[in-house]
């Protein structure tokens, strides 16, 4: 968590300029704190994380190095070259339940809400990029969006959506997970789903875009509820 907060500090600062157009309400645009500040506090979160990552052992404070390590040079390079970037976010995002099972020596059922939890956030920084498609073509950010045109990036988004509603009832049918309760939040979680498709479909309205990420972002907690409770 505090590495994450880290990462999200060290993006806001080498984003300042583009934030200026894709997201001037965030704190370094709108004055709220200095980036001497901030960059002062990306150290003291990454001091502790890595401290506290000590207690699980050597292999979660190698994965908290690698976190640091992963996110920064996301920001500052990662994120410009062709889905990298968000390949990179999803990836940090799986990680974290490796990093879990691994302080608890629990690497049994691990896999699944990893992958999950990339999936979804691999196709949620695809939509980021086309919500952001303005400010990233004025400072020549190359995101997929603005490669390929934001038509095809939704596109590309609704196949994935469409193989990640098939993908997710796989492990009931394999009889890995057999409660009821599995089921009907899966269901819930593909509903949503369902309803990003037709919002991307209509990529023309930034409103859509908007809420399309939010949805995503929403099905995360509901899959691994889905998940624990199929268990």
């Amino acid at each position: 968590a505090l590495i994450g907060s880290a990462g999200n500090i060290v993006n806001d600062i080498l984003d300042y300029e583009i934030d200026k157009i894709n997201r001037p309400d965030r704190p370094l645009v709108e004055g709220k704190i200095s980036k001497k500040k901030a960059e002062a506090l990306y150290f003291v979160l990454n001091t502790l994380g890595i401290i506290f990552s000590l207690v699980g052992g050597v292999k979660t404070f190698l994965i908290a190095s690698l976190s640091i390590g992963v996110i920064f040079t996301y920001s500052l390079k990662l994120k410009s070259i062709l889905l990298a970037g968000n390949f990179a976010v999803a990836f940090m995002t799986g990680l974290t339940f490796v990093y879990g099972s691994l302080a608890t020596d629990n690497l049994h059922n691990i896999w699944l809400p990893a992958l999950f939890a990339l999936y979804v956030n691999f196709i949620r920084e695809i939509v980021k990029d086309i919500e952001d498609v303005e400010g990233d073509f004025a400072f020549g950010i190359k995101t997929y969006p603005i490669v390929k045109g934001i038509k095809n990036a939704s596109k590309l988004c609704i196949i994935l959506i469409i193989s990640l509603i098939l993908l997710d009832l796989a492990p009931y049918f394999w009889k890995k997970y057999n409660y009821i309760y599995f089921l009907i939040i899966i269901f819930g979680v593909n509903s949503l789903l369902i309803y990003t498709i037709i919002l991307l479909k209509n990529f023309e309205n930034k409103k859509n875009i908007s809420k399309a990420s939010l949805i995503l972002k929403l099905t995360m907690p509901l899959g691994l509820i889905a998940i624990w409770l199929g268990t």
